[in-house]
């Protein structure tokens, strides 16, 4: 469960189904709270303080896929050139500290190279990896498009949270319109430059320059 207009991964609660009937839930707020219920109802009235007022999303849970024994996501740069075309500029690996299910950076994520993070997923195997590559790239592209066409609405960078999990298959968890672009990794100072230098080119060609 997501807080609609949350960020930081602040307010994220994760529920499971135990095997013995009701639900094990975590909240990350300010630190991380374990609960149990024995129903729908008595965890809605449990986790009211956390939850407050705000409008929240459910999604299906996702077994994600593990680097060193920790969960992980990539925050994929999707953003128009020149020619008004998507382009991939970056990919970014955001691996969550031991025993989280959030990865994101405020919350004690850890950013690493996406090619590295592939890599050590694939175990170096070339042909499967520039499959695995290549399906990303054309799902990004695809959500981008769809929300253009169903928003009615222009775009020139979108920030994709994309999750494999651990049958190898895609997942899109969230969309940020305002993705951040500074994240330090090992990426060349050339991915950076091209981060901020293509919204500025797509730009000039909006401009019909």
């Amino acid at each position: 469960l997501k807080p609609a207009h949350g960020s930081l991964g602040l307010g994220i609660i994760r529920v499971e189904r135990m095997s013995g009937g009701g639900m094990h839930y975590t909240v990350y707020r300010s630190g991380i709270h374990h609960g149990r219920a024995s129903s729908a109802a008595e965890f809605l009235h449990r986790t009211q303080g956390s939850r407050k007022q705000m409008l929240y999303i459910v999604q299906q849970g996702i077994d994600l896929a593990r680097v060193a024994g920790s969960v992980f996501d990539l925050r994929v740069i999707l953003q128009k050139d020149r020619h008004g075309e998507w382009r991939l500029t970056k990919r970014v690996a955001r691996i969550a500290p031991p025993g989280s299910q959030v990865s994101n950076l405020r919350r004690g994520g850890r950013a690493v190279s996406g090619e590295r993070v592939m890599r050590r997923l694939f175990r170096n195997n070339k042909s499967l990896l520039q499959e695995k590559n290549d399906e990303l790239l054309t799902l990004c592209i695809m959500i981008a498009d769809t929300i253009e066409q169903k928003s009615g609405k222009i775009f020139g960078e979108l920030g994709l949270d994309i999750g494999i999990d651990n049958s190898r298959r895609w997942w899109l968890i969230e969309v940020n319109s305002k993705p951040r672009k500074t994240t330090e990794t090992e990426a060349s100072q050339r991915i950076m430059r091209q981060s901020f230098l293509r919204p500025l080119e797509y730009a000039t060609w909006l401009a019909g320059f």
